[in-house]
């Protein structure tokens, strides 16, 4: 998918029923953490540098700082970005996986 992008939408994978509007957009990305590339590539390891127009989300400022990361005593919470048009299909999907 090529970047920018922006989305309005984002969700929490564990429970994606409560989603919640944003304005937010995809502007750089970075491949295995070496490469930057102009696009988001599914099934590799991608940075994204995401930029949101209002305050950053609470669901956003729940990413465990990199103190925790280091000993290991962190929840790996993960979130989605999407257009609200395509939120039901993603949900979907997700619940067959």
């Amino acid at each position: 998918m090529p970047i920018p992008k922006t989305y309005n939408c984002l969700f929490d994978l564990d429970n994606p029923d409560q989603p919640i509007e944003v304005n937010a957009e995809v502007k750089h990305s970075i491949w295995n953490g070496i490469l930057p590339i102009d696009s988001i590539e599914h099934g590799h390891k991608i940075i994204c540098i995401i930029s949101f127009n209002d305050d950053l989300p609470d669901m956003v400022k729940r990413i465990p700082k990199w103190k925790y990361f280091e000993s290991g005593k962190y929840r790996y919470g993960q979130f989605g970005l999407c257009d609200r048009q395509d939120l039901e299909l993603i949900i979907a999907k997700n619940k067959r996986v």
